[in-house]
Protein backbone atom coordinates (compact mmCIF):
# COMPACT_ATOMS: atom_id res chain seq x y z
CA UNK A 1 0.00 0.00 0.00
CA UNK A 2 3.34 2.18 1.03
CA UNK A 3 4.19 1.74 -2.75
CA UNK A 4 0.58 2.31 -4.43
CA UNK A 5 0.75 5.90 -2.74
CA UNK A 6 4.22 7.26 -3.22
CA UNK A 7 3.36 6.48 -7.10
CA UNK A 8 0.30 8.92 -6.89
CA UNK A 9 0.22 12.77 -7.33
CA UNK A 10 -0.84 14.63 -4.22
CA UNK A 11 -2.92 17.74 -5.69
CA UNK A 12 -2.09 20.15 -2.87
CA UNK A 13 2.23 19.68 -3.46
CA UNK A 14 1.30 20.77 -7.36
CA UNK A 15 2.06 24.48 -8.25
CA UNK A 16 -0.58 26.24 -9.59
CA UNK A 17 1.17 29.39 -10.77
CA UNK A 18 3.51 27.15 -13.34
CA UNK A 19 0.60 24.84 -14.12
CA UNK A 20 -1.65 27.95 -15.34
CA UNK A 21 1.17 29.61 -17.07
CA UNK A 22 2.38 26.78 -19.07
CA UNK A 23 -1.45 25.66 -20.07
CA UNK A 24 -1.96 29.43 -21.15
CA UNK A 25 1.42 30.07 -22.83
CA UNK A 26 0.79 26.64 -25.14
CA UNK A 27 -0.44 26.84 -28.30
CA UNK A 28 -2.55 24.78 -28.78
CA UNK A 29 -6.36 25.85 -29.65
CA UNK A 30 -8.74 25.53 -26.99
CA UNK A 31 -11.78 25.20 -29.52
CA UNK A 32 -12.53 24.74 -33.22
CA UNK A 33 -13.33 28.09 -33.54
CA UNK A 34 -9.78 28.99 -32.73
CA UNK A 35 -8.76 27.58 -36.28
CA UNK A 36 -10.98 29.43 -38.33
CA UNK A 37 -9.66 33.06 -40.29
CA UNK A 38 -12.52 33.98 -43.38
CA UNK A 39 -10.67 34.22 -46.03
CA UNK A 40 -10.29 37.71 -47.65
CA UNK A 41 -11.82 38.14 -50.74
CA UNK A 42 -9.74 39.34 -53.97
CA UNK A 43 -11.43 42.92 -53.88
CA UNK A 44 -10.52 43.44 -50.26
CA UNK A 45 -6.87 42.36 -50.64
CA UNK A 46 -6.11 44.19 -53.56
CA UNK A 47 -7.76 47.63 -51.95
CA UNK A 48 -5.46 46.91 -48.95
CA UNK A 49 -2.46 46.53 -51.26
CA UNK A 50 -3.83 49.70 -52.92
CA UNK A 51 -3.85 51.82 -49.72
CA UNK A 52 -0.60 50.40 -48.43
CA UNK A 53 1.15 51.61 -51.82
CA UNK A 54 -0.40 54.45 -51.51
CA UNK A 55 0.76 54.90 -48.01
CA UNK A 56 4.78 53.95 -48.98
CA UNK A 57 4.13 57.01 -51.18
CA UNK A 58 2.96 58.71 -48.83
CA UNK A 59 6.03 57.78 -46.12
CA UNK A 60 8.74 58.55 -49.19
CA UNK A 61 7.35 61.64 -50.17
CA UNK A 62 7.72 63.21 -46.23
CA UNK A 63 11.26 61.51 -46.36
CA UNK A 64 12.16 63.47 -49.67
CA UNK A 65 10.56 66.85 -48.57
CA UNK A 66 12.39 66.78 -45.07
CA UNK A 67 15.89 66.27 -47.06
CA UNK A 68 14.90 68.84 -49.64
CA UNK A 69 14.27 71.47 -46.81
CA UNK A 70 17.86 70.15 -45.04
CA UNK A 71 19.52 70.39 -47.95
CA UNK A 72 18.23 73.94 -48.54
CA UNK A 73 19.36 74.41 -44.82
CA UNK A 74 22.60 73.01 -45.68
CA UNK A 75 23.40 75.21 -48.44
CA UNK A 76 22.69 78.05 -46.70
CA UNK A 77 24.61 77.27 -43.73
CA UNK A 78 27.75 75.84 -46.23
CA UNK A 79 27.51 79.29 -48.09
CA UNK A 80 27.57 81.56 -44.98
CA UNK A 81 30.69 79.20 -43.39
CA UNK A 82 32.53 80.54 -46.43
CA UNK A 83 31.76 84.40 -46.30
CA UNK A 84 34.45 86.99 -45.09
CA UNK A 85 34.05 90.61 -44.12
CA UNK A 86 33.02 92.78 -47.17
CA UNK A 87 30.51 94.47 -49.34
CA UNK A 88 30.09 91.67 -51.93
CA UNK A 89 29.66 89.72 -49.14
CA UNK A 90 27.10 91.79 -47.29
CA UNK A 91 24.98 91.53 -50.61
CA UNK A 92 25.28 87.67 -50.31
CA UNK A 93 24.62 87.32 -46.42
CA UNK A 94 21.41 89.63 -47.26
CA UNK A 95 20.34 87.15 -49.80
CA UNK A 96 20.74 84.05 -47.51
CA UNK A 97 19.47 85.86 -44.66
CA UNK A 98 16.41 86.09 -47.01
CA UNK A 99 16.19 82.80 -47.81
CA UNK A 100 16.58 81.30 -43.86
CA UNK A 101 13.60 84.18 -43.40
CA UNK A 102 11.70 82.08 -45.94
CA UNK A 103 12.31 78.77 -44.40
CA UNK A 104 11.48 80.22 -41.10
CA UNK A 105 7.79 81.19 -42.40
CA UNK A 106 6.56 80.16 -45.47
CA UNK A 107 8.67 77.51 -46.02
CA UNK A 108 8.06 75.61 -42.49
CA UNK A 109 5.83 73.61 -43.76
CA UNK A 110 5.52 73.10 -47.85
CA UNK A 111 6.36 70.74 -50.56
CA UNK A 112 9.37 69.12 -51.81
CA UNK A 113 9.30 70.84 -54.89
CA UNK A 114 9.31 74.42 -52.94
CA UNK A 115 12.52 73.62 -51.17
CA UNK A 116 14.08 72.15 -54.74
CA UNK A 117 12.97 75.33 -56.05
CA UNK A 118 14.62 77.97 -53.58
CA UNK A 119 17.80 75.91 -53.63
CA UNK A 120 18.09 76.16 -57.08
CA UNK A 121 17.16 79.92 -57.13
CA UNK A 122 19.69 80.38 -54.25
CA UNK A 123 22.43 78.59 -56.18
CA UNK A 124 21.84 80.24 -59.57
CA UNK A 125 21.79 83.88 -57.70
CA UNK A 126 24.83 83.22 -55.84
CA UNK A 127 27.16 81.71 -59.21
CA UNK A 128 26.75 85.30 -60.61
Amino acid sequence: KNDNNNNNININNINRESTVRSISSSSQPESSLDLFVAPLSQQYLEQAQEKEQQLISLDNLFVETGESKNALEGYILNVRSTLSDGTKDDDLRAILSSAEAWLQQEGRDTHKISYEQKLRELQTHLRK
